[in-house]
């Protein structure tokens, strides 16, 4: 799944109380951590910088991991 579909992945599987299929996803190496690696400091457009030509290095809405599991932490 692309980044942008991600955000509803993450919101599906804590909605339904999936919590180690969500940690999963937000922790899987090919994902955000694949961007951290590639010296992110701000969330990509893919998931790394060669999976698209003209990947933007600036995308507020692929920060799902923090959208959701910030929704947790204040009981939404």
């Amino acid at each position: 799944m692309g980044v942008y579909m991600s955000y509803f992945a993450l919101a599906a599987l804590v909605i339904n109380v999936e919590m180690d299929k969500a940690e999963d996803l937000a922790t899987d190496k090919g994902a955000w951590l694949n961007m951290i690696r590639e010296g992110a400091t701000t969330m990509f457009e893919a998931w790394g910088k060669d999976q698209k030509w003209n990947t933007s290095l600036f995308h507020p809405w692929a920060t799902a991991p923090i959208i959701v599991f910030n929704h947790l932490t204040r009981g939404y």
